[in-house]
């Protein structure tokens, strides 16, 4: 049997169908027996065209005018949207950073300036360090300025460069500061962020050489910094700090050091350990051994024929210590003085001189002493004779460690 195709949907219909069984439309008895694939959608365009497109058309018609305010606000929304974005890219753009910081620096807003810097992490490279050592810069009044770039400027770039040209108060030519920008991240994952790369500005890899057990002292606050102790002296490294002038010093129990005003700048060193002096006072100080108490000790164990260790000085215990050997040498000449010229006992001892051997860490004390004989006969009359002692003490475990000693004129 043969089918008709409708014109309107294109269903197969009965032969003798007058109206298509599917949409009602109506069937022209003038088709071909057979309508092949191209033909049938050529159909169904023209079909769509002369009608379903002409309902379309005025089905959007209504739409749109019945929806014209939603899509006013869409539309107002777009444009909204991409003028923030412009807005925001301007903001952000490196420009903008660059002239922050020009004219922060200019008019010496260091606060401002601190906020469009880059910087490592750091404890000495917060705020409140950067204002300390801002306050030795010098702001400068201009008049006016113009911006450039340096060099191609590709704001994919990691660096970035702009100059600017501006005019000084009371100078009649024209002064110029470069400014290099670095990119450090991005802000809503959009736009790229810069800030201002100030080479120099961070000092690193400094070192600062001092009497071991001494605590470092910059601008008179004690700074807890890494140390490597290599014999007496230990070698702190700086942390990270700003680039500036400052006054280095130290503090320890018995030696005193000249402080250090010095502009410090990265990979500088200094060293304090050899402009430092012992403190006499500490040499007789109970609280880490006197030097005086030690040589009445000495004398008295000697003349009693008692040991080194009955002493109860405290002997250092490095191998270059000669003081047993000096004990035994004493005592030997104690004997020898008391068979020729009688029995004698210390009555006065004082500390003359000290220095301090900064290559080592050693101190070098010098005494005067007295001394009283009775004679080698009961009738003898007590006499009196001096003589010096020098003693050579290392501050080692907080106390003053006997390393070797000498007494002169007895013989």
């Amino acid at each position: 049997m043969r089918r008709m195709f409708c014109p309107k949907c294109g269903k197969k219909n009965d032969e003798d169908a007058k109206y298509c069984a599917y949409c009602g439309g109506e069937i022209a008895d003038t088709q071909p027996e057979e309508v092949s694939p191209g033909q049938f959608l050529r159909n169904r365009l023209e079909v769509f065209f002369q009608g379903d497109a002409r309902k379309g058309g005025a089905a959007a018609k209504r739409f749109l005018v019945r929806h014209r305010k939603a899509l006013a606000a869409c539309a107002a929304v777009a444009i909204v949207l991409v003028g923030g974005v412009s807005a925001l890219r301007a903001l952000f753009s490196p420009e903008r950073s660059a002239k922050r910081f020009f004219e922060s620096y200019m008019s010496g807003d260091w606060a401002a300036v601190y906020q469009e810097i880059d910087l490592p992490e750091g404890e000495m490279l917060d705020e409140a360090h950067f204002l300390q050592v801002a306050e030795a810069w010098e702001s400068s009044e201009y008049l006016d300025y113009q911006m450039e770039p340096l060099g191609q400027a590709d704001e994919d770039s990691l660096y970035l460069g702009y100059r600017f040209t501006y005019s000084a108060t009371g100078s009649s030519t024209p002064s110029q500061l470069d400014v290099t920008l670095v990119r450090t991240g991005k802000t809503a994952l959009l736009f790229d962020t810069y800030k201002v790369s100030l080479e120099g500005l961070v000092a690193e890899n400094c070192t600062v050489t001092i009497p071991a057990g001494a605590t470092l002292l910059l601008d008179g606050e004690a700074l807890e910094a890494e140390t490597e102790v290599e014999g007496t002296r230990q070698i702190c490294r700086l942390p990270q700090m700003f680039a500036g002038t400052y006054t280095i010093g130290l503090q320890h129990p018995v030696y005193q050091c000249t402080d250090i005003t010095e502009y410090v700048s990265s990979g500088d060193s200094y060293d304090l350990a050899d402009s430092c002096t012992v403190k006499a006072s500490a040499l007789q100080d109970d609280a880490y051994g006197d030097v005086t108490a030690y040589l009445s000790a000495l004398f008295a164990a000697s003349l009693d024929g008692g040991t080194l260790e009955s002493t109860e000085v405290p002997v250092s215990g490095e191998a270059m210590s000669d003081a047993a050997e000096d004990f035994r040498d004493f005592q030997d000449d104690c004997a020898s003085y008391a068979s020729r010229y009688g029995v004698f006992q210390l009555t006065d001892a004082k500390l003359e001189r000290c220095n301090l051997d900064t290559g080592n860490g050693t101190v070098d004390c010098e005494f005067s002493y007295e001394c009283m004989r009775q004679g080698l006969e009961p009738t003898d009359l007590p006499t009196p004779f001096s003589g010096s002692a020098e003693m050579t003490v290392a501050f080692q475990d907080g106390t003053w460690q006997l390393m070797d000693f000498r007494v002169y004129n007895i013989y």
